[in-house]
């Protein structure tokens, strides 16, 4: 997943983030991946502003996640709402995806900064390597 700067929902994506800046706690690109982690099938008919999976690799990403229960944070509710992703994509479903980013993506190159501030370029989730232990 990559920091497309010219592609319209990124843009505004990064708008929506900087104007909750309580609630979207992430740099634009986590919010990003996790939208453009669902198949075609799953965002409804007609909907075209993300980059989208087959259903194969939408499976595969969900083994990365293993919380039963989960709430759906506050950004995942604005999100779901801003881009009017309901019925077909509830905050819940946002949330899980989210949270297989957060835990189990590899940083891509780096756009600006040096240590802690260094932004990545991109994002990329390895299947196997998401696997291992982390202890």
């Amino acid at each position: 997943m990559y920091d497309d700067i010219s592609d319209p929902a990124l843009i505004e994506l990064k708008s929506f983030v900087q104007q909750h800046p309580k609630a979207l706690e992430h740099e634009p690109l986590w919010y990003w991946a996790a939208l453009s982690s669902f198949s075609v099938s799953q965002l409804g008919p007609g909907e075209d502003r993300f980059q989208t999976v087959t259903d194969d690799v939408y499976k595969r990403i969900a083994l990365l996640f293993n919380d039963e229960a989960t709430e759906p944070s506050e950004a995942a509710k604005l999100l779901v709402a801003k881009f009017q992703l309901a019925p077909y994509v509830e905050p819940a479903d946002l949330e899980r995806q989210l949270q297989v980013w957060i835990f189990n993506c590899f940083d891509l190159g780096t756009i600006s900064g040096t240590g802690a501030s260094a932004k990545p370029q991109g994002y990329a989730i390895l299947f196997v390597p998401s696997f291992m232990s982390h202890s």
